[in-house]
C-alpha cells in the first residue's frame, strides 16, 4: 500500500491520527509504503511522520528524499525507515550503478545538520507561496491550499493552449486533466521566479 503524505500532485495532507490508525490495521496484512518527501513543509514534520509506527514495530516504510527543501534534486540522495529486515531485503536492490556517491552521501549529511540553512529555505518557500497565492485570488483563480513546495489550481482555458502561451513568455509550467477539468500545477521557486510566472500569467489569465 502506497500513501504519498503531503499529497502530489495536490499538496494536501492526510490527518495524522487517522493515517496512524490505517498503518496499525493495514500494515497487519500488507507493507504500507509512506512517502514522506514533502514534510519538511509542514508546521510540525515529527508530529506528521509515521516514524514512530515503525519504532512500534509495524510493517512501514518511510521514505525521505534530500531533493526537496534541502534542494539537492541533481544528487538523487534519499533514504528508507523500516523494520530491519526489511531494509535488509531492500538493500539488495540498492547495489552497482543504484547506490549513491560518496560526495553525495557527504552533502547530504552537512545539509541535513545545517538547520539554520532548512529554515531560511523553508521561509523563502513560504513567502514565495504566499505571493502566488495573492497572484491567484487577485487574477480570480482558486486554488488548492497546499502543504508542499507547489501549488496546483483548475484553469479556465485549455490546458495545452495555457502551458503553450506561458512558455511564449518564457515560463515553463505543466497541466493535468481530471474529471473534465484541466489544471496546473506550479512548483515554488525563487521569488524572482515567481514574479516572472505572475507577470507572464496576468497577460494570459
Amino acid at each position: 500500500m502506497y500513501i504519498c503524505n503531503p499529497n502530489n500532485p495536490t499538496g494536501t495532507v492526510v490527518d495524522s491520527g487517522k493515517l496512524r490508525a490505517f498503518c496499525e490495521r493495514v500494515s497487519k496484512k500488507v507493507p504500507v509504503f509512506i512517502d514522506e518527501a514533502y514534510i519538511d513543509y509542514l508546521p510540525d514534520p515529527k508530529a506528521a511522520s509515521m516514524m514512530d509506527c515503525v519504532n512500534k514495530g509495524q510493517n512501514v516504510i518511510i521514505a525521505r528524499t534530500f531533493s526537496k527543501l534541502y534542494g539537492f534534486a541533481g544528487l538523487r540522495v534519499g533514504y528508507i525507515i523500516a523494520q530491519p529486515e526489511v531494509v535488509k531485503e531492500l538493500s539488495k536492490y540498492a547495489a552497482g550503478g543504484m547506490s549513491i556517491s560518496a560526495p553525495s552521501v557527504q552533502a547530504a549529511l552537512a545539509a541535513y545538520q545545517d538547520k539554520a540553512f532548512l529554515q531560511d529555505a523553508l521561509k523563502k518557500t513560504m513567502a514565495s507561496k504566499n505571493f502566488l497565492y495573492d497572484v491567484l485570488k487577485k487574477e480570480g483563480y482558486e486554488y488548492i491550499p497546499s502543504s508542499s513546495n507547489f501549488v496546483m489550481f483548475p484553469l479556465k482555458m485549455e490546458g495545452e493552449k495555457f502551458v503553450a502561451e506561458l512558455m511564449k513568455r518564457g515560463v515553463g509550467v505543466r497541466n493535468w486533466k481530471f474529471n473534465n477539468q484541466e489544471w496546473c500545477r506550479i512548483s515554488i521557486g525563487r521569488m524572482e521566479e515567481m514574479q516572472a510566472f505572475a507577470d507572464a500569467f496576468r497577460q494570459i489569465s
